[in-house]
């Protein structure tokens, strides 16, 4: 009957308790419990704990998001031994200088060009080891694909061909958490003095910004291979053009084109999950259970994966003795054992969204909760996402009632900031090792 264990605790009740159907106890006699009209009335009634509904684990394959105007530039790659090769890129415009000097004074000297980006002081991956961040020109003025109103992560714009880049720079120790700014020189060809010639000559490409992103058509910032780590950025990427003024002085000063357009600023994210648990999830293979995949379920919304947490057998409890109603159901989602690290993180918060067989993100469970993350540092066995979820299998029960098919009804395990978020959990199914099972706890009541 998948109801493996169930334990009854014969008690009396002498108050109301505010959480379970408003029951004050007290241990070693059988209770007595008013538990509304809707039943038998002075009919004895039983409190009975279940812990072990089996919960049916699988990871649902994502398709594709709008990235569009992100909260953060992504910049990176990173191999993760669970879930794959991930690379992370970001597409932006600059447009013409609007604060500062706008123009350069006859007599100016060309210096130098570079990229600046500010951290957003988030990051994913080792930051002991080098992080490569490399800047190229876009080939072609920026365009969203056909039928589209915004960027996706699958999108990807051609970078010129020469040069194959413009300036790149390596960090041998990143501190990602505290440092403040990266200015990239633009040196690989010169891109730079030809855009300062452009102002020399009051060139037509610099008169109109529509004129100047057909000339400067855009840039792509990207990591390198070797990388261990996935950076977050600002979105307010500029280009300074430096220059100096020969004078007793010698002022040095620069023009700042600053990121235009926002909706043309995307992220584009892949993933390669060859060697992998979960290399069969793709777009033919959307959904897969989780004991075809090492008895856990996938969860990294980013990269393309969600767990689905169901329960098959919920009408079973309609089949218990004296069965009457779901009083309490605690959910605690628990993380595999050693599938996470100070390298790669557990989300801080998950929420709840419910489902159904076509396996779409519907509401948020009652309540928005996050799951109250708690990492046991001692024994790591109550490491958990803790969730109420009374309400809601109420409601499926109600909905199921004997019927053995649940219509793929199911909770999907998301982020609240699953667009910008890399940290990832792999929850463990029934087959788990003990103590890192996903578990249902039910208290019920049962009219004696």
């Amino acid at each position: 009957m998948r109801l493996m264990r169930k334990r009854y605790l014969y008690l009396t009740l002498t108050i109301i308790l505010s959480y379970l159907l408003s029951i004050s106890v007290t241990s070693c006699e059988k209770a007595t419990i008013n538990i509304g009209s809707d039943f038998v009335t002075n009919s004895p009634t039983t409190l009975v704990y279940v812990d072990s509904l089996t919960t049916h684990i699988s990871t649902v394959y994502v398709d594709s998001f709008v990235t569009s105007a992100p909260a953060a530039l992504l910049i990176g790659n990173y191999v993760d031994p669970l879930f794959g090769a991930i690379s992370c890129r970001s597409f932006m415009q600059v447009g013409l200088p609007v604060t500062g000097p706008t123009s350069i004074p006859p007599g100016s000297v060309y210096d130098s060009t570079e990229v600046v980006l500010k951290f957003k002081k988030t990051y994913y991956g080792d930051t002991t080891k080098p992080y490569t961040i490399t800047v190229n020109q876009l080939a072609s003025p920026v365009t969203l694909p056909p039928n589209q109103t915004f960027f996706f992560n699958k999108d990807s714009l051609n970078y010129n061909s020469t040069p194959a880049v413009l300036g790149s720079t390596v960090l041998p120790n990143i501190r990602p958490a505290i440092l403040d700014t990266i200015a990239i020189t633009l040196n690989g060809d010169s891109t730079g003095e030809n855009l300062y010639n452009k102002y020399v000559t009051g060139a037509i490409e610099i008169q109109n910004n529509p004129q100047f992103l057909n000339y400067f058509k855009g840039l792509a910032i990207s990591g390198n291979s070797s990388n261990s780590l996935v950076v977050g950025f600002n979105d307010t990427v500029e280009i300074r053009l430096h220059y100096h003024t020969p004078s007793v002085a010698n002022t040095s000063t620069y023009l700042s084109f600053k990121m235009v357009n926002p909706l043309n600023e995307f992220n584009n994210i892949t993933i390669n999950r060859a060697g992998t648990a979960i290399a069969g999830l793709n777009i033919t293979s959307r959904e897969l259970p989780s004991s075809a995949t090492g008895n856990a379920g996938y969860d990294q919304y980013i990269t393309g994966s969600m767990v689905k947490i169901s329960f098959p057998y919920l009408h079973n409890l309609l089949q218990l003795p004296n069965f009457v109603k779901i009083v309490k159901v605690i959910l605690l989602v628990k993380p595999v054992k050693n599938s996470f690290s100070n390298i790669y993180q557990l989300p801080p918060q998950l929420t709840l969204f419910q489902t159904d067989v076509n396996n779409g993100i519907g509401s948020p469970i009652s309540g928005g909760q996050t799951g109250d993350l708690f990492i046991d540092g001692l024994s790591g066995f109550g490491t958990a996402y803790t969730y109420d979820l009374t309400s809601y299998l109420q409601y499926l029960i109600q909905i199921q009632g004997n019927n053995n098919n649940n219509n793929g009804y199911g909770l999907l395990l998301l982020p609240p900031n699953q667009t910008d978020i890399l940290n990832r959990v792999v929850v463990g199914d029934i087959m788990q090792t003990k103590n890192y099972t996903t578990q249902v706890q039910i208290y019920y009541a049962a009219v004696q």
